[in-house]
């Protein structure tokens, strides 16, 4: 059959149905050496990051059910699977490191610079949860309640969180473009960057708590307002562009298993 001419079944043209199975540069990508770890290892790099957004939100609202409608609950074995996640995440994002060989030097070693940064922010998280939460449980019920410590352990975990996402970058976006519906755009994608992003936010909001601390008077509650609602909203964005990230990783697990159809793989020597 000519690539010209039309398909007798279904009735459209053969090129159109080419050009939209077929990617074009798929012959051009480096083969993955162990490529079901590697998918393995993205899959559990998102998909846990995002349980462990998830369960800090859960978290919170059980603090909250509890001071506002005296309904408690053991919040000790959610935090365990919280930390567990990102332990988890941060032994998914190995696969990030050296995904495939002809990477750039200077990309591999920021990945790895990437995944070191895992160890302060699970630190911070480890300590606020275990150690500060228990006894200050109400930790965004006042401007008096809000430990100095844990605000400082925050800023440590946004920090390396932002790290974390932009040294990264480069080899999760390397990846990402095997899809040729992420190539060209044709699915919505949240970009790392945003994680980055979200998380900006919520660590101005945490500098606008330390700062907050050394005033007294009406700019006390303001300022303790302003922090609030933007760790709350950088929160938020946070779980909500972890989610974008979690479906792109979904979205490439079979091009990293197996690139897509080339056109050698449609064309013979004689076509």
């Amino acid at each position: 059959m000519s690539i010209l001419s039309v398909c007798g079944e279904c009735g459209l043209p053969v090129k159109a149905s080419i050009l939209a199975l077929v990617d074009p540069h798929a012959d051009e990508l480096q083969p993955i050496e162990h490529p079901r770890l590697i998918q393995i290892g993205v899959l559990l790099w998102t998909f846990a990051a995002f349980c462990a957004a998830v369960l800090n939100w859960v978290i919170r609202a059980c603090e909250f059910s509890e001071r506002f409608f005296g309904i408690s609950a053991d919040v000790v074995p959610l935090s365990r699977f919280y930390i567990g996640s990102l332990i988890a995440s941060g032994l998914g994002a190995i696969a990030i490191i050296r995904p495939h060989a002809g990477l750039d030097r200077r990309n591999v070693r920021r990945a790895i610079l990437g995944v070191l940064c895992y160890a302060p922010l699970i630190a911070a998280a480890w300590y606020m949860f275990f150690r500060i939460d228990p006894y200050e449980y109400y930790v965004y019920s006042s401007t008096t309640e809000m430990p100095m410590l844990r605000i400082a352990l925050r800023l440590v975990f946004g920090i390396s969180l932002i790290a974390m996402v932009l040294l990264l970058h480069s080899n999760a976006l390397i990846l990402a473009h095997r899809s040729v519906l992420v190539r060209s755009g044709r699915v919505d994608r949240q970009p790392l960057r945003a994680l980055a992003a979200a998380a900006g936010i919520a660590l101005i909001g945490d500098l606008t708590l330390l700062i907050q601390t050394q005033f007294s008077g009406p700019i006390t509650n303001l300022l303790y307002t302003v922090g609030v609602i933007l760790v709350a909203a950088g929160s938020f964005l946070l779980t909500v562009a972890l989610w974008g990230v979690t479906l792109d990783a979904w979205r490439i697990r079979r091009v990293i298993m197996a690139p897509g159809i080339g056109l050698t793989d449609i064309f013979d020597d004689r076509t």
